[in-house]
């Protein structure tokens, strides 16, 4: 259900949140536009934040796919902070700075190297 949006061939809305609330699912792997550690996790559009912040709810265990481009970005809504056990999964090992943050948040981090 929900709004198809075709710029990024996402479902959004009020009809898309209301399916997702009924699942319960282990894993929810979201993606983002930009990841700060003051604001957190961020997107470009309000609706497909809201769509990823009612995923995450629905989930045990979050895991953000962003590459490492994406650290230090801030975009116009915010999606998530970091919590324990969280997972993000990127394409290279952030800088010490990073690590340490995530690291003081109990965020894995899966990387290439």
């Amino acid at each position: 259900g929900g709004t198809l949006r075709d710029s990024s061939l996402s479902l959004v809305g009020k009809a898309a949140q209301d399916v997702l609330k009924r699942y319960n699912v282990d894993k929810a792997i979201l993606s983002c536009k930009g990841i700060d550690m003051a604001k957190g996790v961020t997107d470009s559009h309000e609706m497909e934040a809201d769509v990823k912040i009612c995923m995450r709810s629905c989930a045990k265990t979050t895991i953000l796919a962003a590459d490492s481009s994406k650290l230090d970005g801030v975009y116009f809504v915010k999606v998530m902070d970091f919590a324990p056990g969280d997972i993000l999964v990127t394409n290279k090992l952030p800088s010490k700075k990073w690590k340490e943050f995530l690291d003081a948040r109990g965020v894995v981090v899966v990387a290439e190297g």
